[in-house]
């Protein structure tokens, strides 16, 4: 994510310089006013790139000291709104696909992890529903999967995907336990992280 973020910053620049020269040559062939070209261009051209750098740039040091992870999209949609309706009395969330950790389930209760934005630490909750709900409520998020039967995680933050014979593991930032794979699911675990490692979303 950070090598997508870098790449992402270098291009801007050079479509930035692109632009302005064609802007330029432009400008020689019909003979428009200099001002408006070589003033107001460069410097809303300038100050936008700048700004845009400086807003993803507190993406990354945000990442770097909380291991949040960063809020680029890459040609698939990295963040929805999630919202998490219980069956009991005052059971509602509402949050970013990105923030959710991992969801377990406990028999007709489900345990939500999610990052706190208040603070960027984990919070959990438990509501009444089951993992058919959680499967409908994080279908259109890509980077939330069912690793198990009971389990759904989130890709951004598994740290490791780990083998012991024919029993698979992940382990994620924020859960000090191994989260069980399915041996069905292994497959797809490791194509999504692939697909993820080489900034496809």
């Amino acid at each position: 994510m950070v090598l997508a973020y870098i790449m992402i910053s270098i291009g801007s620049i050079f479509l930035l310089a692109y632009l302005l020269k064609l802007i330029t040559s432009i400008k020689e062939e019909f003979i428009l006013p200099s001002f408006f070209f070589k003033e107001v261009l460069l410097y809303v051209g300038v100050i936008g790139g700048l700004i845009y750098m400086l807003i993803n740039f507190s993406d990354l040091v945000v990442f770097m000291i909380y291991k949040k992870p960063l809020n680029i999209t890459l040609g698939i949609n990295t963040s929805i709104e999630l919202e998490f309706k219980g069956k009991n009395k005052n059971e509602y969330l509402k949050i970013n696909s990105i923030d959710l950790v991992c969801v377990k389930s406990q028999g007709h209760y489900v345990e939500i992890n999610y990052i706190d934005i208040s603070n960027y630490q984990l919070k959990t909750v438990v509501y009444r529903l089951n993992m058919k709900d959680v499967e409908k409520i994080v279908y259109h998020s890509s980077s939330i999967v069912r690793c198990h039967n009971s389990y759904f995680i989130n890709l951004n933050f598994i740290r490791s995907l780990i083998s012991n014979g024919k029993k698979w593991n992940v382990l994620v930032d924020h859960i000090n336990a191994k989260i069980p794979v399915s041996q069905s699911k292994v497959y797809i675990v490791k194509e999504k992280l692939s697909k993820l490692e080489n900034g496809l979303f």
